[in-house]
């Protein structure tokens, strides 16, 4: 699979993980609900496990809860929907599915205990939740890939970014809290650069570059590098591999695919104290950014209507972004240990997690 960075996340999840599943031999069938025009992306043995008839002795859907009643009305024997959220709590709407689903419905499945809490925070508390078993399975990493490397140092020390724009100031990623906390901290005549790879996905290069100019930042400075291209997943590793430090001024993540990848490559990573990430992601294996406030979720999107999400602090990313530029040797030994870390969430691990869950694969509907 060419998982480029213009794919999404959405995308590279369940094609890496029916991957993992069809490497471990399960009769697997997927009824896709993938964007078309991201097919070209996807390798001909997951196509052909697209066009694969099968049965409904186990189902598990990987999308939104409002889609899983039509999976549900088909009656198979056993449902499992496959739940990723960001935010604090899930929305009303969703909960009211459950509800009304709950004795249908066998399981859910989350990449996280960030998702797990979202559901629960949506009851109350975990006492008032009694209804459907809800099981942790964390997304992956291709770890035969995402790796470390030796490498000469760079002249320029290089910070780098990448996920998606999409929403100007109130986009989740927080590339504009990654660039104002740089521009802020170092000046031209240092012999750093902070490199963004963005996601046009959700909006081209022209809006992304016009958006951060119109929130101050100057995208034409000689320290700050963009790429707008599509990769292969090859050239996305070497990205992190010949990068000095990781930068996700996230403001939530349902798991946190871009950290679990930088960590798995041996980057020093700095990553907000806040999302599903921080079931890998601490003090010990990387560098945090602390929680300025939280806050209502600041995507209109509907789902988020009942969410918060956490705000990072620029002077405490200011502050790690100089310590980690500062202390070299120590962050590539904290980043070496994170790599240990990392090689227990390969996708074979995940899928490997997701058939403990139940004694029988037949489908994946996704």
């Amino acid at each position: 699979m060419e998982a480029g960075i213009n794919v999404s996340g959405y995308t590279n999840h369940i094609t890496q993980l029916c991957k993992a599943l069809i490497k471990s031999k399960v009769d697997l069938g997927i009824e896709s609900s993938i964007h078309p025009s991201l097919m070209q992306y996807i390798e001909p043995k997951i196509i052909d496990a697209i066009k694969k008839p099968y049965n409904d002795e186990i189902t598990v859907s990987i999308t939104r809860p409002e889609s899983w009643a039509v999976k549900i009305s088909d009656r198979p024997k056993k449902f499992y929907g496959y739940l990723v959220f960001e935010g604090s709590k899930i929305p009303y709407t969703w909960k009211v599915i459950l509800e009304k689903y709950k004795y249908v419905i066998d399981g859910i499945i989350v990449p996280s205990e960030h998702v797990l809490n979202s559901i629960l925070n949506a009851y109350g508390n975990k006492e008032q939740y009694h209804d459907i078993p809800i099981y942790i399975v964390p997304e992956g990493v291709n770890t035969k890939l995402f790796k470390p490397i030796k490498r000469p140092k760079n002249k320029l020390f290089e910070f780098l970014f990448m996920g998606g724009w999409a929403k100007g100031e109130n986009d989740r990623k927080g590339l504009d809290i990654a660039l104002k906390a740089f521009t802020q901290e170092f000046d031209a005549s240092e012999p750093v650069v902070f490199s963004a790879k963005v996601n046009i996905s959700y909006a081209p290069k022209e809006k992304i570059i016009n958006d951060l100019k119109n929130l101050g930042i100057n995208t034409d400075a000689k320290n700050i590098r963009f790429g707008f291209d599509t990769v292969p997943e090859e050239v996305q590793a070497k990205l992190y591999q010949n990068a000095d430090a990781f930068v996700m001024p996230t403001k939530a993540e349902g798991f946190g695919l871009t950290i679990a990848e930088a960590m798995a490559c041996g980057l020093p990573t700095i990553a907000t104290n806040y999302g599903g990430h921080l079931d890998f992601f601490s003090d010990k294996v990387g560098y945090p950014i602390e929680i300025d406030h939280m806050c209502k979720a600041t995507d209109s999107y509907p789902i988020y209507e009942d969410a918060e999400w956490a705000i990072p602090s620029i002077e405490s990313l200011r502050k790690q972004m100089r310590y980690v530029y500062e202390h070299q040797d120590e962050a590539k030994a904290k980043g070496k240990k994170a790599a240990r870390l990392m090689k227990k969430y390969s996708w074979e691990n995940s899928a490997k997690k997701l058939l403990s869950v139940f004694w029988f694969y037949k489908c994946l509907d996704i």
